[in-house]
């Protein structure tokens, strides 16, 4: 059975919540590595007199090794887990971008100017669409300076380092 609208858009809220905690990635694979030198379980070379410290039967060196393996694993699944999200993510911009826009006003929406002028933020070759939203009426309000959302952005990055330049 196919999804109504209201469930999908609280499945994509979920999503997107989601999406948001993975802010803390960083931090967790900096955890891992530190962990793999000195974990908390990290065993000791005394080992109640059985085995000679630094001996070939001293266990700090297995369990070194066992520990490093453990954090790849953990690293590696990391790694498998971003690629897949990747993946997923880019499927579902494909999908949005098909859907955006009817394929009959497609052909209708204005392409990015790429900006008019030598600034070093302009970028003549740009051909995507420029930045709209659509009105209620099914009409689209399209943004006046003729950029799409990348060309806006480096412009007003731009704009921004000149005025902290200035001010600095």
């Amino acid at each position: 059975m196919p999804l109504t609208a209201r469930q999908t858009s609280t499945r994509i809220r979920a999503a997107m919540t989601l999406v948001n905690k993975l802010d803390a990635l960083p931090l967790a694979v900096a955890e891992i590595h530190r962990h793999i030198g000195d974990g908390p379980d990290a065993a000791r070379a005394e080992d109640a007199g059985v085995r000679s410290i630094g001996g070939h039967s001293d266990p700090t060196g297995e369990r070194a090794v066992a520990l490093a393996a453990t954090h790849e694993r953990l690293l590696e699944d990391i790694e498998a887990n971003l690629a897949t999200l990747a993946l997923a993510a880019g499927n579902l911009v494909d999908e949005v971008n098909r859907w955006v826009m009817s394929a009959a006003n497609r052909e209708e929406h204005p392409r990015c100017t790429g900006g008019s002028g030598v600034e070093a933020w302009t970028r003549p070759d740009c051909t995507e669409f420029v930045m709209h939203r659509q009105r209620d009426d099914g009409t689209y309000s399209y943004n006046r300076d003729g950029l799409c959302w990348g060309c806006y952005q480096r412009r007003r990055r731009y704009h921004q380092e000149l005025l902290e330049q200035g001010a600095g």
